[in-house]
């Protein structure tokens, strides 16, 4: 076997001499880690401003960020997938225009990019709503009339134990997340002591210390 390849970058012609299928396989795996490392932002560039031009330059940087993150994720399988394309081509062709076989050989590379990317846009408008919603929480509790001054919560056999400064038990609930955050709110307490021992939710631990803020000491 001898075959002189032909690979167009651009403007750019380099002339590759191939003896073996080994040379190809070589080739192959080179020429799909320069597809990866080389094109890939601005394959997500460009997907971004025709799908998404609405988007302002920090919000496309946060979603090509993520997307960047999901598709490295993936990326044993896309570098087998695209080198499996390539070889398979320069088995056959003696030339090949890069931005051709991006564009038309291997498509399911470029919807995955897509598919992550609309993953990422989603993640971000939920996010944003996400960030609203715990805001407008916070500045209700900031003109909310306070009914107690210091309460402790604490888990114990899956049953949130709510407890005032005294160490009475007010409240005992049964694995109700959405409950204990609705009697958060209306308590509107000016310290929350949580005790993290067997308090596994990390979630709505989250969602207490975003809403109440300075409030809560966490022991």
């Amino acid at each position: 076997m001898h075959k002189v390849l032909e690979i167009y970058y651009s403007e750019i012609k380099k002339n590759v001499v191939l003896n073996s299928d080994n040379d190809i396989i070589r080739i192959s795996i080179k020429l799909a880690n320069y597809i990866i490392n080389n094109y890939e932002d601005k394959i997500i560039e460009h997907v971004l401003n025709r799908k998404y031009p609405f988007l302002q330059t920090n919000e496309k940087i946060y979603v090509k960020n993520r997307c960047k993150d999901i598709a490295e994720e993936k990326r044993a399988e896309m570098q087998a997938y695209i080198f499996t394309k390539l070889f398979f081509y320069i088995t056959t062709e003696n030339i090949l225009n890069m931005e051709g076989f991006i564009g038309f050989r291997i498509k399911k590379y470029l919807e995955n990019i897509e598919e992550y990317i609309d993953i990422s846009v989603n993640k971000y408008i939920a996010d944003c709503e996400y960030n609203q919603f715990i805001d407008a929480l916070s500045l209700y509790t900031e003109f909310q009339n306070s009914l107690i001054d210091e309460i402790e919560i604490s888990v114990s056999d899956g049953m949130y134990n709510v407890r005032n400064s005294d160490g009475k038990i007010i409240f005992t609930l049964s694995d109700f997340d959405d409950i204990l955050l609705d009697v958060l709110l209306t308590l509107s307490p000016e310290n929350i002591i949580v005790n993290t021992f067997c308090f596994n939710n990390k979630e709505l631990l989250d969602v207490i210390l975003n809403i109440f803020k300075n409030k809560v000491v966490l022991v």
